[in-house]
């Protein structure tokens, strides 16, 4: 019996507020801008997007990377080399300044000569005639003949015979040994030019004179200040009289003789270090810059290019490529835009699991933008890093980039077919950042493949430290490789960057872990991690699903069990179809007495409604969920399987109905206003939820649930959802099924099975004050069944009943 729209008013007591405030409600309900929360909520109801929000994703994302990524290219000036013909006039677009390189050479020549020439004195050579000369005088003393000529023989100098007679007359004396030495270090210790040499004297430049090997210089200016060693015996004499006295003649050619002959040349000019310094000079010399004005001619047409003309082409290249940078980003935006384009074509058209939702495509844009920035900034660091500590170079710090952290955040939370078109781009785009390096692109490749399949079916934070230290591993061994490829020599090097490399996983994996649970919350999505916090049951949504719909709550329990059992079967998530089946009917709490897990007494409240009116109330349930879940933040994976577990499946009780009273009345029933809204189930885990909470729902219905009626009645439930066509969007094969239909009917004869009636305390009773034959035969055979066999008990051979236990 139809209700009417009086009696039904207490069932929407929105209906009885007044217009103003229904209109706030509304409005509040309505709004796109509740927030950046409700803003993705929004998106998250366009199952598919337009061309011009998938457009527009991508050009958003496409500029920002080519920001990142552009080079500085020059665009418009043709590279000419030296002795090139011009092809066209150039004209300067501003006044510029240019080096003038003839001027600039000039003068680094002019200050290179001011640069004095360097020249080393040997101290060391002084000591070593010293000693020689000692052993000499210590080896002739010894000698008991001619001492002056076993002297002489000693040393190997030839010495007159007036000289080596007074050294016989003198006996070789300690006095006389030591002028010698004296005479050595006077002389040598001013410089002795050896023969053959020349000093470069220059006017006014003077030479640089280092005492080696102390290394203190000093300038000199006067030719005099050094000795040539052919006129070593002069300033011998001149330095004997000093010591010896004018009147001592004999003496004095005698000490300069022996001196003389012992005197080797020390000063030796350095051409490694004057050039050095010369060079060092020129460098310090700023370029001699010659201004050009704006509009003036700087090459024209059929000009052949000298040395002069290339800095004016360097300084109109560098004008232009100023002037043109946004063009050039543009252009390579553009670029970028290409290889993104094909790439979400590909990958919407060819890969099943590539999400369509407008939020699932701004995360990959953001996390994409993101990862390569993230690169960026880490080679600007590299850079300096490399800077201040030269002993490590920069190529060796880019090892520990965290390459990965992007695809481990893409399989975290979406899957692993997205995972492998997201590392792909990324690896072309890092290659890009790193100038073309393919060895950075395998590394960037390799690494994030591997981080993915890490975290495939990660259900603790843990579990992405772990991943982090598998992609270390992973990186170090590819480090080693490059090293074999490029340069076979193991260096210090080599061993930082295997260092460094495993450093790169284990920040990918703290990374993913510090940023994934605010992914989670700004995104909605719900990783394993998250659906093990939902399982539980101190959740406030199972706990009001259990105060005000405890039937439903029973029932998504049991349905839990079965979707997790037959999940393990056939290879889907275990959690997730667990964890969906737990909130698939929360929409229910709104309206728990009318449905019929939840009505208690022979009457239920939809014998007062139209079958019309009862499917909506049926169907509201599920956008009561979706409601509540967002509201709760329950995810994205909870959230779409939510309408997807009913699909577009009709309610055949109310169908029937309302096709009953439109007969008698003489009109037709639109089938569709009896079907569920859909989408049919999308994922393996969405069809699993369907199957189950439709097998156990129809299970309860059996009086005697024995293993074959369960059996025939699971098969016939997946049979009408299969031939109704709500599996075609699944993944789901006839294995699956026929899996599926194994594990439900395993689960649910353990849940219905069959139990033994106990006796009660009457019937116990009677069977105690009852005596029987020996063997039973007096007991009804349903009894015997029921109640077991007899066995004796208490004194006198009564026999008793034996209870089941």
């Amino acid at each position: 019996m139809k209700r009417t729209r009086s009696e039904l008013l207490p069932l929407f007591p929105m209906k009885t507020m007044n217009n103003a405030r229904v209109r706030r409600i509304n409005n509040r309900h309505k709004s796109w801008f509740r927030g950046w929360r409700g803003y993705l909520n929004r998106l998250r109801d366009i199952p598919q997007l337009t061309w011009l929000n998938r457009v527009l994703v991508l050009a958003l994302a496409s500029l920002a990377l080519s920001f990142i990524l552009s080079p500085n290219w020059d665009v418009g000036i043709t590279r000419y080399r030296l002795d090139d013909v011009v092809a066209r006039d150039m004209k300067a677009p501003r006044d510029l300044a240019v080096e003038n390189m003839g001027a600039t050479e000039q003068e680094r020549t002019r200050v290179a000569s001011l640069v004095p020439p360097v020249y080393d004195l040997d101290l060391e050579a002084i000591n070593r005639r010293e000693k020689a000369v000692a052993a000499g005088f210590a080896a002739a003393r010894k000698e008991p003949g001619n001492k002056a000529k076993a002297f002489a023989d000693f040393l190997g100098i030839k010495l007159s015979r007036p000289t080596l007679s007074l050294l016989r007359r003198d006996g070789l004396s300690p006095r006389l040994e030591q002028l010698v030495k004296g005479l050595i270090l006077l002389s040598m210790e001013r410089g002795v030019v050896p023969d053959g040499d020349k000093v470069k004297w220059e006017k006014g430049v003077g030479i640089t004179l280092r005492r080696l090997p102390q290394g203190s210089e000093r300038l000199l200016s006067n030719p005099n200040s050094l000795v040539p060693r052919a006129e070593v015996r002069i300033f011998l004499r001149r330095q004997a009289r000093n010591l010896v006295g004018n009147n001592q003649g004999l003496l004095v050619e005698a000490l300069a003789e022996v001196a003389g002959a012992m005197v080797q040349g020390n000063v030796a000019f350095n051409p490694a270090e004057t050039e050095a310094r010369r060079e060092e000079a020129r460098g310090q010399v700023p370029p001699v810059v010659s201004e050009i004005r704006k509009g003036e001619m700087i090459l024209r047409e059929g000009e052949r290019i000298g040395a002069e003309d290339m800095p004016k082409l360097k300084a109109l290249i560098a004008v232009v490529k100023e002037e043109n940078k946004l063009w050039i980003n543009l252009g390579f935006g553009l670029l970028v835009f290409l290889i993104l384009g094909t790439s979400y074509i590909f990958a919407s058209r060819n890969v099943k699991k590539f999400p369509t939702a407008l939020g699932d495509h701004l995360f990959l844009a953001v996390i994409l933008v993101g990862t390569i920035l993230w690169v960026k900034i880490s080679v600007a660091v590299s850079d300096g890093l490399a800077h201040s500590l030269p002993a490590i170079p920069a190529s060796s710090y880019y090892y520990a980039i965290p390459f990965a952290a992007g695809a481990m955040l893409v399989r975290f939370l979406i899957n692993s077919e997205t995972a492998v078109i997201f590392t792909l781009i990324v690896s072309l785009l890092a290659g890009m950042v790193f100038e073309n390096n393919v060895l950075f692109s395998i590394y960037s490749l390799v690494g994030s493949l591997v981080a993915a399949h890490a975290v495939g079916q990660c259900e603790q934070r843990s579990d992405l430290i772990k991943a982090g230290l598998v992609v270390g591993a992973i990186n170090m061994a590819m480090v080693v490789l490059f090293t074999l490829v490029t340069n076979p020599a193991l260096t210090v090097e080599s061993g930082f960057n295997v260092l460094l490399g495993f450093l790169g996983g284990v920040l990918a994996g703290v990374i993913v872990t510090g940023v994934a649970p605010l992914i989670e919350i700004l995104f909605g999505y719900a990783s394993n991690i998250k659906l093990l916090e939902l399982a539980n049951m101190d959740r406030p949504l199972l706990k009001r699903l259990i105060l005000e719909a405890p039937g439903t709550y029973h029932h998504s329990i049991i349905t839990g069990t079965m979707a997790e059992a037959a999940a393990r079967a056939i290879g889907a998530n275990p959690l997730l179809a667990r964890v969906s089946c737990y909130y698939h009917d929360i929409g229910k709490c709104r309206k728990p007495g009318y449905f019929v897990e939840n009505q208690q007494g022979p009457k239920g409240k939809h014998d007062r409604l139209s079958p019309h009116m009862s499917s909506l109330i049926l169907i509201s349930h599920v956008k009561d969920g979706i409601e509540m879940a967002r509201e709760h933040r329950l995810g994205k994976r909870i959230i779409d399987i939510i309408p997807q577990h009913h699909g577009t499946r009709l309610i055949p009780y109310f169908y029937h109905k309302a096709r009953q009273e439109a007969e008698r009345r003489g009109e037709t029933v639109n089938e569709n206003e009896f079907r569920y809204p859909g989408p049919k189930p999308q994922t393996r885990e969405a069809g699993l939820v369907m199957l189950a909470d439709a097998a156990e729902a129809t299970c309860r219905t059996l009086d005697d649930p024995s293993p074959a009626r369960i059996s025939g009645l699971v098969q016939k439930i997946i049979n009408e959802i299969f031939t109704d066509g709500q599996l075609e969007e699944c993944e789901l094969t006839l294995k699956d099924l026929h899996a599926i239909d194994n594990s439900f009917t395993h689960t649910l004869t353990g849940i219905f099975h069959q139990r033994i009636r106990y006796p009660d305390d009457h019937e116990i009773k009677e069977l105690e004050g009852t005596s029987y034959g020996s063997s039973g035969d007096q007991l009804p055979e349903k009894d015997k069944a029921e109640l077991g066999p007899i066995s004796k008990g208490g004194p006198g051979g009564t026999k008793k009943a034996r209870l089941p236990r």
